[in-house]
This record gives structure tokens, sequence and C-alpha cells, in this order.
């Protein structure tokens, strides 16, 4: 609500309020979804809803809740685009999502790229080629502030109770971790947190240039060993990881692309493998200097 009303005041008039209902809080969330009905009414603007069962989902498909309702969420805002001939999306991440962010991928196991947590503007390529441009203006700013203004200017809103359940990892992170740093250090995290994240997004674009100006090309099927080989560790990291992901392999991490270094010949690799397992039954081979990728054959 506080980035409607905020990108109303700032001459963004041609908007369309979009809500997944996730199904996940029964009642609760049908008044969420008449909540942001009647407010876009009442502002004079076209409003767009679905519903999805989020939790059936999740367990056919044997993904959590979170991973799961994020991808609907993506697919849903695809619709959306395509219905509304629109490639435009605001989301109101603030400041303590980021910090959450930064801090979940942290435990996680990450690079400078996770680290960096989520960018003010990405462009996303989503179900049937859909360029989403995602931009969260409110990335800087701190909750606290948020619902000063809020108040200030009689806005109204809504609390989602799943918010309050350590149920989910960014839960926890949230109501138990923050608050914890924030007490053993003696101030508010969340600005460093925010520095370290802005430091790291510049080095991670940096890295990219570096990437993009090599004579690799990671969109081809087969990557040479003795290129790979000459970059510096993070570069090849990031090389493979950039690869795997071009090739289809979209949840590839730390653990794939440690799989693929051991089939590159090196100093420090003098007997690499000509074979490595990745998820999903795909395997990655080495012929000579070149790497390329085995996909199990469709029945």
């Amino acid at each position: 609500m506080a980035l409607l009303h905020g990108l109303l005041a700032c001459g963004f008039h041609r908007l369309i309020p979009c809500h997944l209902n996730h199904q996940l809080r029964q009642s609760e969330a049908d008044l969420d979804e008449n909540f942001v009905r009647s407010q876009a009414s009442k502002l004079n603007l076209p409003f767009h809803s679905e519903k999805i069962d989020i939790p059936t989902l999740a367990k056919k498909n044997k993904t959590s809740i979170e991973t799961t309702a994020r991808l609907q969420r993506l697919l849903f805002f695809a619709h959306c685009a395509q219905k509304f001939q629109t490639n435009t999306l605001f989301l109101a991440h603030h400041a303590q999502d980021q910090a959450e962010t930064l801090l979940l991928h942290l435990l996680r196991g990450t690079g400078p790229k996770g680290l960096a947590a989520m960018e003010q503007k990405v462009i996303f390529n989503i179900d049937q080629n859909v360029n989403l441009s995602i931009l969260r203006p409110m990335l800087d700013i701190p909750p606290d502030s948020i619902q000063s203004w809020m108040l200030l200017n009689q806005i109204p809103w809504r609390n989602d109770s799943s918010n309050s359940s350590t149920l989910f990892l960014r839960n926890r992170i949230r109501l138990n971790l923050l608050p914890l740093l924030n007490q053993i250090a003696g101030r508010n995290c969340i600005p460093p947190l925010l520095r370290t994240a802005n430091i790291l997004h510049h080095e991670n674009q940096f890295l990219n240039s570096l990437l993009q100006n090599s004579d690799l090309n990671l969109s081809l099927p087969h990557l040479p060993t003795k290129k790979l080989a000459q970059l510096p560790l993070p570069l090849r990291r990031r090389a493979i990881l950039t690869w795997l992901r071009n090739q289809g392999l979209h949840d590839a991490g730390f653990h794939e692309v440690q799989q693929i270094l051991r089939l590159i010949p090196s100093p420090d690799n003098p007997l690499p493998a000509s074979k490595v397992n990745l998820p999903h039954n795909i395997h990655a081979r080495r012929t000579r200097q070149t790497l390329y990728l085995q996909f199990p054959q469709k029945n």
C-alpha cells in the first residue's frame, strides 16, 4: 500500500494493482484480496487477482512453500504483463527485506552476487519469453519510516499474520537473528548490511564485465577447458555457473560448479576426471579439451 500510494504521489497514474491469493491463510487471505480490490476501486485503478493453491502445488512438486510461492508469483506477474501489455513491475521490498536476504544467502553459502542481495532494477526472463523489468524503489527505506509515512498520510494496510511465524527461515532471521545482532553490536545492523550489499553489487558487476570481455561463449553447448583453466578461480567458477544455467540447469550452485572443476586440467588438478554426475540424472563429460553436458533420454 505504501508503494502504491507513493507511486501515485510521484506521478505514476497508469498503475495496475495485481494480487495473487496463495490460499495459505484461508479466510484471512480472502480478506487481504478484498482489501486490495477495494483500495484499487477507491483510487479508480484497474485491478487483477488470481487464486492458486500453493500448499497442494508444493506437495505435488515436492518443493518448499516458499520456493513454490515465489515461482508462482513470477509466473502470475508474467501472465499479468501479457494481459495488460506491459513489462514493468514495481515491488515493495524495503531495507529490512534487503538485510534479511543478505543474511539468508550468507547462511546458505554464496558469493558476491548472493551477498549483493536484491537489485533495485533487474530484468527477469519468465514463462513464454516474457521479459519483466522489476523495480524496487523502496529498497533503501527502513520499515519504520514507511509506517510513519503511512500513518501521517492515513494510508490503510493489512498485516500478514504469517510474518510472525517462525516456520520459515526468513522469519527466524527477522524475529530472532536480526534483534540478536543488534543487541550484540549495540546498534542497528541494517545500515552496515545494506552498505555491504551495495559494495558487493558493484563488485559483482565488475566481475561480470571481466567475464563478458573474455573470449568464452557461454551460450554454446561446449566449453573449452584450456580457456577456462587460464581464468582466475573466481572467474572460472562464475563462467561455469553461467554456462550451466544457460544450458538449462537453473538451480545449479556451488556443488555443481565444484563438480565441473574436477574436469578441468590444471596444475592443481593434474589428473582431471572425464565424467561427473550432476542433479536430475545429468552428466558433465570432458573429451580432450572440451566440456559438454549429457542429458537423460526422454521416453
